[in-house]
């Protein structure tokens, strides 16, 4: 029985998508490194707050052991992780993927500002900006 042209095209095709799988997820044996599922920012936030593992685990409700496997990319980071991790930081969620958030008012004075520049009319606001922009560029 000769199988049909569909068959060769699909099972080599298989064979291209497995190749593809075993270069980009399977760990290189000689390579004594783990391997890395998912870049992230847990740990880092973490120790800013002087937290260890396990208080964090606490604080999320779950084990340390996850949370060492979500810090270090072992544990799928899924959104709803994302989510109890970032309430547990108190931080935004994208800071967990992205890392710190420039925007975000580092102090009371910066959170002040910002209210205040979200009160302002949109004509009011390119004002500001103009006089900002202008302070910048006197300082060069």
């Amino acid at each position: 029985m000769r199988p049909s042209i569909w068959r060769i095209i699909i099972l080599e095709r298989a064979t291209v998508f497995y190749t593809i799988l075993a270069v980009y997820f399977i760990p290189n044996p000689h390579d004594n490194k783990p391997m890395q599922l998912q870049n992230n920012y847990i740990k880092d936030i973490r120790k800013s707050q002087n937290l260890t593992q396990s208080e964090l685990a606490d604080r999320v409700g779950t084990t340390q052991e996850t949370i060492q496997r979500l810090e270090n990319g072992k544990r799928r980071l899924t959104y709803d992780w994302i989510k109890k991790i970032a309430d547990a930081l108190a931080v935004h969620p994208s800071e967990i993927t992205e890392g710190p958030v420039s925007a975000i008012p580092r102090n009371n004075a910066e959170k002040h500002i910002l209210e205040a520049y979200r009160e302002l009319s949109e004509q009011e606001q390119k004002i500001f900006g103009t006089m900002l922009r202008s302070f910048s560029t006197e300082k060069e």
